[in-house]
């Protein structure tokens, strides 16, 4: 990745990550990738019960944000209980959560502390009050690979959805996805607001 955006202009890029450790995470992630700033960085797979702990990490991050180390903060979680919490949280200004029509969140689970329409709904109050929303699993870990094209426009089209997080392999697949991307269907409202 550092190789990368040695490659590009760093304005072209929007870089997010995300860790599990608060402390001396920015310093490492941009050391790591060559860069001075990060657009996003997320508190890694949130989950209920230490969802609290996670908040403190935005709080600490702080401190980056108000020296332009870092532009947004946010949650990346499986849980749709922690997701409509982070909705409503101030320091949570992006949040990164499943959006597949499955509810697929692992091969071997789906969406935590409710289900496929209370993550939506929650990923929905988030966009309602300004923050950014990362749709991720968006191939259900690619068990919704087998219908690549209805996966992409099942997401695509939400209005509240601002990007897509989508695993690919090879450039055919980044083609493909591409492709698609170009070929669904946005909503209106989603493109008045510039997305």
């Amino acid at each position: 990745m550092a190789h990368a955006l040695r490659q590009v202009p760093r304005e072209q890029v929007v870089i997010a990550s995300k860790t599990y450790e608060p402390e001396g995470a920015v310093e490492h992630i941009l050391a790591e990738l060559g860069t001075d700033y990060l657009d996003i960085l997320f508190v890694h797979c949130v989950g209920l019960s230490w969802a609290d702990a996670a908040r403190d990490c935005l709080r600490l991050w702080q401190q980056d944000k108000a020296q332009d180390r870092v532009r947004a903060l946010g949650f990346s979680t499986h849980s749709a209980r922690v997701a409509w919490l982070a909705a409503e949280w101030p320091e949570v200004e992006v949040l990164l959560v499943p959006v597949n029509a499955s509810g697929i969140c692992t091969p071997e689970s789906g969406i935590e502390d409710g289900g496929v329409e209370e993550m939506l709904e929650a990923a929905q109050r988030a966009w309602e009050v300004g923050k950014g929303v990362v749709a991720m699993k968006v191939l259900g870990c690619g068990a919704l690979a087998v219908d690549t094209e209805a996966a992409i426009s099942f997401a695509a089209r939400l209005p509240y959805v601002h990007s897509l997080c989508i695993g690919m392999r090879n450039l055919g697949e980044i083609e493909d996805n591409v492709r698609l991307l170009s070929l669904a269907e946005r909503p209106r409202n989603a493109v008045q607001k510039g997305i």
